[in-house]
């Protein structure tokens, strides 16, 4: 699954620790396992892709082909398109981090059903549309990074959906309306909002 991953990226010389000679657990870069005998891949870091000026890629769908990954982390790098729906098959995905790429489209309703989430990052992208209340479903989520993309609406009214929230990071998008009641119930450690069109606050 890793070498097509390599492959779908057009081997990029960022991954040229990704060798069949090597043991993936250990030496490639960008890749962790769990302590199990069978070695499952846990941990992705894809970034600093080298892509090919004019040749822009989509994230893999490959990626969704690790079902033991808990941890993602895809950028900086110019990946284009929209968040693959293939995430979904990523049952045991507890972070997704996926920062500074060329992505684009809507925060999709698809990620609300990834419910193992506790950790969701997708700032400084070319997202926009609204934050899904959908997100409300992630009862597990301790942390959520939008910061600077192109969001617009209001804030949806879900934080007491998290007991264990405690970062909460929207700022430079394009916000408007009252900051929800909800937000004033949560206690959270960073709580950034400026750059904003937002009126009132979380009290």
């Amino acid at each position: 699954a890793l070498l097509q991953i390599k492959k779908d990226l057009n081997n990029p010389t960022a991954l040229s620790s990704w060798k069949t000679t090597a043991d993936c657990c250990r030496h490639w870069k960008g890749v962790s396992c769990d302590r199990t005998k069978t070695h499952r891949v846990n941990f992705l870091n894809l970034d600093n892709i080298d892509m090919k000026p004019g040749h822009p890629l989509s994230i893999p769908p490959s990626i969704a082909t690790l079902p033991y990954l808990n941890t993602i982390q895809l950028g900086p790098a110019n990946f284009t398109g929209p968040i693959p729906r293939s995430l979904l098959n990523l049952t045991n995905l507890k972070d997704l981090s996926i920062t500074s790429t060329l992505l684009s489209g809507t925060i999709p309703e698809f990620l609300s059903q990834i419910t193992t989430l506790t950790d969701l990052s997708l700032s400084f992208n070319n997202l926009s549309g609204v934050i899904p209340a959908s997100l409300s479903r992630l009862s597990h989520l301790q942390s959520l990074d939008l910061q600077s993309n192109s969001l617009s609406g209001s804030i949806p009214d879900i934080f007491d959906s998290f007991p264990n929230f405690s970062f909460l990071w929207l700022s430079s998008n394009q916000l408007s309306g009252k900051i929800p009641k909800s937000m004033g119930n949560i206690n959270v450690t960073y709580l950034y909002l400026d750059n904003n069109e937002l009126e009132g606050d979380a009290s």
